[in-house]
């Protein structure tokens, strides 16, 4: 499993490799220990474990609905989901 810093912004790998990253490395792994916990990190595991619940979820909607959801309809039900979660103030912002 691979972590990478994360732009907050899009949720893509940042593509800035540390300075002393081998030339030949192919990966651009965050480290901890290494990195700053205060940056964004986005990592294999956690995209596996949400990669599957879209799918979970997006068969729901086929079931239900008939056909696959809108991308806003998954914005919509992830972003009522971590409202509880950011009005608990779980995590940083």
């Amino acid at each position: 499993m691979g972590w990478w810093k994360m732009n907050p912004t899009t949720g893509g790998i940042a593509c800035s490799p540390p300075s002393d990253m081998p030339d030949d490395a192919e990966v651009i792994n965050a480290i901890p220990g290494r990195d700053k916990t205060e940056d964004h990190y986005g990592g294999d595991q956690p995209a596996d474990i949400m990669g599957e619940a879209v799918r979970k979820i997006a068969t729901c909607w086929q079931e239900t609905w008939g056909r696959p959801p809108h991308i806003k309809e998954l914005d919509g039900v992830f972003a009522f989901c971590m409202g509880r979660h950011r009005a608990e103030g779980k995590y940083k912002q």
